[in-house]
C-alpha cells in the first residue's frame, strides 16, 4: 500500500524522486531498469493492464513518470488487452486527431486512461520543485557579450525545431545554428556540434527548450553534470535552457562541475 507510484525509467531522475518520497512504490519496465533502484514491480513493455491492476491493488493515489525509456524493438513489446486497446487509440489520435509531438500520442493516451481510473498523474518537478531552472544565471562562469547577444536567437531556433517535432536543442555559433538535435538525442548533438565548431574555428553553445504541447508531467527537458561534461569535452561554452520548463539534476554537483570546467548554465 502506498500513496505514490513511480514509473521509473533510466537515469538519475527516478533515483532523486525515489529518495524524496517515503510512501511510495517503484515500478520498472523491462529493458529500462536502473541498477541503483530497488523495484517493487517490473512489467513488460506494453502490459498496461498488469501495471494498473498492481496500482489499484496497492491503493496508489498518485503516479509519477520519471526517467528515460528507450524506444523498444517491436519484438520487445508485449501488449496485454489494455495495452492493445490504448495503442489503437493512440494511433487513431496520431493520424486523425490534433497534432502532438511524436511519443506524446502514446503518453497522452496512457495518462487519460490512468486519470479515468482515478489516479492523479503528477510531474517529477511537483515532487522536487528545487530541480526546476528559473530565470537565472545558475553558475558564475564568465560569459562574453558576443555570446550573450545570441541567446534569444538560439532559443527561438530551438523552439522552431520543437514545433517541427524533430528535437529540443540546437547548437549556435557566430549567430547561426551549426547543428540541430535529431532522433539520436542531445549527447550526439553535442558531439557533432563540437566537431563542427572546431573545424570552423568558432565558439558554440547549446540551447534547449521544451517542444510545444510537450507534457511537462512526463517529459520535461533535463540537464545535469553529465551534460556539463559533454559540453566541455566537445569544446562548447555552455547551455541556455527554458526557465520553468527544464530540470537540472543534482544541482550543486552540476554547478560545481560547470565552475570547474568554465561552462555556463543560463535559464531564460
Amino acid at each position: 500500500m502506498a500513496e505514490y507510484a513511480i514509473i521509473a525509467g533510466t537515469g538519475r531522475l527516478p533515483e532523486i524522486v525515489s529518495e524524496k518520497l517515503t510512501d511510495k512504490l517503484v515500478l520498472g519496465l523491462e529493458g529500462n531498469t536502473n541498477p541503483n533502484i530497488k523495484y517493487d514491480f517490473v512489467a513488460a513493455m506494453g502490459s498496461i493492464g498488469a501495471v494498473t491492476e498492481y496500482l489499484q491493488n496497492n491503493n496508489v493515489k498518485k503516479v509519477i513518470f520519471a526517467g528515460a525509456v528507450k524506444k523498444p524493438d517491436l519484438k520487445q513489446i508485449k501488449l496485454d488487452a489494455v495495452g492493445a486497446k490504448l495503442m489503437s487509440r493512440a494511433m487513431a489520435a496520431r493520424f486523425f486527431g490534433a497534432k502532438q509531438p511524436g511519443d506524446d500520442y502514446i503518453l497522452s493516451t496512457i495518462i487519460v486512461y490512468l486519470e479515468k481510473l482515478g489516479f492523479e498523474v503528477i510531474g517529477a518537478h511537483e515532487v522536487c520543485p528545487e530541480l526546476v531552472v528559473q530565470n537565472e544565471r545558475v553558475c558564475k562562469t564568465d560569459i562574453n557579450d558576443e555570446i550573450t547577444a545570441q541567446f534569444s536567437m538560439a532559443m527561438e531556433a530551438a523552439k522552431e525545431l520543437g514545433q517541427k517535432d524533430i528535437g529540443q536543442a540546437v547548437v549556435v555559433a557566430n549567430g547561426e545554428v551549426i547543428a540541430s538535435e535529431d532522433v539520436l538525442g542531445t549527447e550526439n548533438l553535442i558531439k557533432r556540434a563540437g566537431q563542427i565548431a572546431k573545424e570552423r574555428g568558432v565558439i558554440g553553445f547549446l540551447a534547449k527548450c521544451a517542444k510545444p504541447q510537450q507534457n511537462m508531467r512526463v517529459d520535461m527537458p533535463t540537464i545535469g553534470a553529465d551534460t556539463i561534461e559533454q559540453l566541455y569535452a566537445a569544446g562548447l561554452k555552455g547551455v541556455v535552457v527554458e526557465s520553468g520548463k527544464t530540470l537540472i539534476l543534482d544541482r550543486e554537483n552540476a554547478i560545481a562541475k560547470a565552475a570547474e570546467k568554465g561552462v555556463f548554465i543560463i535559464g531564460l
